[in-house]
């Protein structure tokens, strides 16, 4: 039952995303860019911080998401959850981005990485969006 309403609340948060400039193409070249889309695993970050999964999810991360799956590991842990609760949170603080404008895929990076102002510090990393830009189809 959790897999099916998880798969419906991807698909809902996937339709409105989208039309705010997110798509498969971007979370997989910000999935690619955090850990080469691998690891199901926890550990400490560069920062010292623990991250989960293949987007490297926080804590804080996931409670900003919604608290999805059964708890933060887990659903870190898990590529459908974590797609979910990392489309949640950029839908979230997207709109603190744009002044007027719908969000891009550069947005959305940086506020994976730099946090819900990421994309207005400029100390979010630009060689993380490098990373992101090279992979896109577009780019």
């Amino acid at each position: 039952m959790f897999l099916f309403r998880l798969s419906i609340l991807s698909a809902l948060v996937m339709v409105h995303v989208t039309a705010r400039g997110l798509d498969d193409d971007c979370l997989t070249c910000i999935c690619g860019a955090v850990s080469g889309c691998q690891g199901n695993t926890c550990r400490e970050d560069e920062r010292g911080i623990r991250v989960c999964g293949q987007y490297e999810i926080t804590y804080p991360y996931w409670i900003d998401c919604g608290r999805l799956g059964a708890s933060w590991e887990e659903c870190a842990n898990d590529a459908c959850c974590a797609k979910v609760c990392v489309m949640q949170y950029l839908k979230r603080y997207g709109k603190f981005c744009t002044k007027g404008r719908k969000p891009t895929c550069e947005d959305y990076a940086k506020i994976h990485k730099g946090g819900l102002f990421g994309c207005r510090d400029t100390t979010t990393p630009n060689a993380f969006w490098s990373s992101v830009q090279t992979c896109l189809p577009d780019a």
